[in-house]
């Protein structure tokens, strides 16, 4: 069973080790401390262009160049993987087409069996003893490979709430081990169920 609320707190007590705190030197995170206070940066002036993405423009695709790491379920258009290392307390799933293309380069019919396919990895990750939520993120700043991401947020606990659920996730320690492949299987036994396609 997935860890309730008192066992990520005591766990998160008994931390001796200090979280990776790196993405507050990242560009795009809007805080700065200033003193004792924080405060929000100042936004820097407009770019000639636009970044360039992982994917495009020259640039490697981690997806194409590693298609089945991290891979936890798949069929013939789709993988869902799960990066173990350097992720908090939350479950956190990656859906990916396993194509190269982006979000807005899907038919019809590839965005309907996509819809279909978080529709049920959500539901998938709902059914997780103690889940509060299940937050979906469609970002593509970083990647032009096409990814949904899927993270479960434990219940009763108030601060791991809404986007700020991705920040506690790199703060909070990771669960164990046996836990967190508990919860990887769960949702790979639903996503694998044929009849739960239906």
């Amino acid at each position: 069973m997935p860890q309730s609320a008192e066992e990520i707190y005591e766990l998160t007590r008994a931390r001796t080790d200090v979280p990776d705190l790196g993405f507050v030197e990242w560009p795009a995170f809007p805080w700065v401390a200033d003193g004792s206070r924080i405060v929000a940066k100042e936004l820097d002036p407009p770019t000639d262009v636009d970044r360039v993405r992982d994917g495009e423009g020259g640039r490697d695709c981690w997806r194409c160049d590693h298609p089945d790491e991290g891979v936890v379920w798949s069929n013939e258009r789709w993988v869902l993987s799960a990066d173990r290392e350097g992720r908090g307390g939350l479950l956190a799933l990656w859906l990916q087409t396993r194509e190269h293309m982006d979000f807005g380069d899907m038919d019809e019919d590839l965005a309907g069996e996509w819809g279909r396919l978080v529709h049920r990895l959500h539901n998938a990750m709902l059914a997780l003893p103690n889940a509060g939520r299940v937050h979906l993120g469609k970002w593509g700043d970083g990647s032009a490979h096409l990814h949904t991401l899927a993270m479960v947020r434990p219940a009763r606990l108030p601060q791991v709430i809404g986007s700020f659920a991705v920040e506690w996730d790199d703060i909070l320690p990771p669960v164990p081990e046996e836990v967190w492949q508990r919860e990887v299987d769960e949702v790979v036994a639903v996503m694998a169920n044929a009849e739960a396609w239906g």
